[in-house]
């Protein structure tokens, strides 16, 4: 609580300053409303006067009195200050570093060269079952249009206990759910990222695809229990989740899935907020742990010395 009370106090501040330009919105449009009645003036224009003023008055919070970088600390502290209670192991922190270029391109995940790339709040930590690197990541492509986001979110590298040959590529089913039945057609015959499989799920085949070049390697490593935390996870969230299997490695990208959804309306030691960070950092560990722990060596069984 101490650590929340200064955020908690900005907040409220900038709910007030809400609060009061709310009210002086209303003022006005019962002041127009009244000049409208005494000179009988069409009452379209008391609804042109309230967009414009709502328009106004939201680009004037905007401007000069909104908190912006409130949520953005928020998290920053919340995660800062939950990280030793979320890792088995004390984990290596470095606010302002990220995870290397060369894994995100090494992943395979994603199509388009980022003209620009950064993040912060890099974790490396886990345990014998998932060691891995974490950091939130931004990468965007400059068009003559503006920006085009890559990928923001949350972003993690697992060292993993086999070694997946030939690599297995998981996206989400975006295109499928803007173009429908072309998007599909479109999934399915793509070949940059390995041959279309069919898992013959389709719950999970509705939100994912699933690219390999040996389709029963692939059926054999996204088995059932994978698929089924995959799906809950996205139920969860509404993250868009890619996750890729190269070599001794395990790559999982949570896409639009800021660690915390901040919202000025909602109080900061809001224990959602803990629960919410907790939930989707602790995912991925947990889905590539289970992974892992059948590729462990079995221990001997114990011998007779006779």
């Amino acid at each position: 609580m101490p650590l929340l009370a200064s955020f908690e106090q900005r907040r409220k501040r900038s709910l007030t300053l809400i609060k009061y330009i709310g009210i002086s919105l209303v003022a006005f449009l019962l002041a127009h409303l009244a000049i409208i009645i005494v000179f009988k003036q069409p009452l379209y224009y008391l609804v042109i006067s309230s967009l414009l003023s709502a328009i106004i008055a939201t680009k004037v919070y905007n401007r000069f009195f909104s908190d912006t970088t409130l949520g953005l600390e928020l998290k920053d502290q919340l995660f800062k200050a939950l990280l030793p209670m979320m890792m088995p192991l004390p984990p290596m922190f470095e606010p302002e570093r990220h995870v290397a270029f060369k894994y995100f391109q090494e992943s395979g995940l994603f199509l388009h060269f980022p003209s620009s790339f950064g993040g912060a709040n890099a974790v490396k930590g886990g345990s014998f079952e998932a060691t891995f690197l974490y950091s939130e990541l931004e990468a965007y492509l400059a068009d003559t249009d503006g920006e085009l986001v890559v990928f923001d979110g949350m972003f993690y590298v697992f060292n993993t206990l086999a070694d997946f040959q030939p690599p297995i590529v998981i996206i989400p089913n975006r295109l499928q759910k803007k173009l429908g039945v072309i998007g599909r057609k479109i999934r399915q015959h793509s070949t940059f990222r390995g041959r279309y499989v069919k898992l013959f799920d389709e719950a999970f085949e509705t939100e994912f695809s699933v690219y390999c070049h040996n389709a029963r390697y692939a059926q054999q490593t996204v088995a059932q229990h994978v698929r089924e935390k995959l799906l809950h996870f996205y139920a969860q969230t509404g993250a868009d989740i890619y996750m890729s299997f190269v070599g001794r490695k395990i790559y999982i990208g949570l896409h639009n899935c800021p660690p915390i959804h901040f919202s000025i309306y909602k109080s900061c030691s809001n224990f959602t907020y803990i629960s919410e960070m907790a939930t989707k950092f602790l995912f991925p560990i947990s889905l590539v742990s289970q992974i892992n722990q059948q590729f462990i060596p079995p221990k001997a069984p114990p011998s007779w010395d006779i």
